[in-house]
């Protein structure tokens, strides 16, 4: 699918660090499997085709849909001449006369993956700050609830504009008892980052069971 004015790629940075706690494990955005954390910096760029919507205003004052038939043709089928066979073409267009009863709602619906790049910030996570930023502000620190990681590094990095921030992505780890605890995604994904969700990201509407419980880790 190529990019238009209804579709683009975007990418999400999330990150994720073995100080969650014992055996932590994410989510591999092309398997759609769970595998182990590395680190206390590791940085998952996902990048994914998203789509936008438009709301407005009925009525004709608004705009109208223009259909135009500029051709037509009819003629018999070779191997059944009792029949006919008629061709219609078609042009659709539309005609706006208000664009201030038009809004375009960005990026809303999934319509596949792209590609996912495992990288590293220059500093480790600290697990109960929700916010990550790889940029430091002109007068020192970050803002409440950020933490300062530095810059990106890693051979997979990919060229172009990247996320100014990344939000945690959904790990889980195993309690005193050996049980598998999961804690959420923070950011964008929100319950569809879990091996069930994974069919939604890829834009395919399926059926599946509700999404694995998680718990919000304090932060």
């Amino acid at each position: 699918m190529s990019q238009s004015a209804l579709y683009r790629k975007r990418t999400i940075a999330m990150w994720y660090s073995t100080a969650i706690g014992n055996d932590a494990q994410r989510m591999d955005f092309e398997t759609g499997e769970w595998v182990n954390v590395v680190g206390t910096n590791q940085i998952v760029l996902l990048t994914v085709m998203m789509s936008s919507a438009i709301v407005g205003k009925g009525g004709s004052d608004t705009g109208e849909l223009l259909v135009a038939y500029p051709m037509s043709s009819v003629h018999t089928v070779e191997t059944s001449p009792e029949y006919m066979k008629m061709q219609l073409r078609t042009h659709l267009g539309a005609a706006v006369y208000r664009p201030e009863n038009l809004q375009v709602l960005p990026d809303v619906h999934f319509e596949g993956f792209v590609s996912q790049a495992v990288v590293v910030s220059a500093n480790g996570h600290n697990a109960t700050t929700p916010i990550k930023v790889f940029s430091r502000a002109a007068a020192g620190g970050a803002a409440p609830g950020c933490e300062y990681v530095g810059a990106l590094q890693g051979a997979a990095l990919p060229g172009g504009d990247l996320p100014g921030m990344a939000y945690r992505g959904a790990m889980r780890y195993r309690n005193g008892a050996g049980e598998w605890t999961y804690v959420s995604n923070g950011g964008h994904l929100g319950p569809l980052d879990c091996p069930e969700g994974m069919s939604k990201i890829r834009g395919h509407n399926v059926f599946s069971r509700q999404p694995v419980s998680v718990m919000s880790k304090s932060c």
